[in-house]
């Protein structure tokens, strides 16, 4: 996502659930092309302008949602409650001390806990699915691991479901 063609964030995830027959809205606190800062090169910092412009025209043509606002808790919730899966964009750090941008849902929530699932296995130092579903985080580190970035953090969210 930092050096990609910028495919995997929120805005081409929301179009990719569309797509596949989702509804989906999408929630970013900024606006413009994503994670530009982070290429040096000039060219690839206008093809990650190039393709962000490509996703908002495509998402015009749908029914998405985009939202400039980060996702609040309470929207988590009620994406939940009415069985829609927040997927949410975090920084590693409080997981495995790597400060990497990576997407995991938000499985359930209660007073505590948010409850993540994430994707991400490492079969190579013995992790299973079951290592990775349910984990749960205190609401107060996970308002920080959903954030990345230090200057202006960055925090993104899509939600997807039901069906179209």
């Amino acid at each position: 996502m930092l050096a990609g063609h910028g495919g995997c964030g929120p805005h081409g995830l929301a179009l990719a659930a569309w797509h596949r027959g989702f509804h989906a809205s999408a929630y970013i606190s900024k606006e413009g092309a994503l994670f530009k800062d982070t290429v040096r090169n000039d060219d690839k910092k206008r093809v990650l302008e190039l393709v962000h412009e490509g996703f908002l025209y495509d998402i015009g043509q749908t029914g998405i949602e985009l939202h400039h606002d980060p996702l609040t808790l309470d929207g988590m919730e009620a994406a939940l409650h009415d069985g829609r899966v927040p997927v949410i964009l975090i920084s590693t750090w409080q997981l495995n001390r790597s400060r990497v941008p990576h997407w995991v849902t938000v499985c359930a929530m209660d007073d505590q806990f948010v409850y993540l699932h994430d994707p991400e296995i490492d079969t190579d130092v013995g992790e299973t699915v079951a290592d990775k579903q349910y984990l749960p985080v205190d609401r107060r580190v996970f308002d920080r691991m959903s954030r990345y970035g230090k200057i202006q953090p960055l925090q993104a969210a899509v939600i997807v479901g039901p069906r179209r």
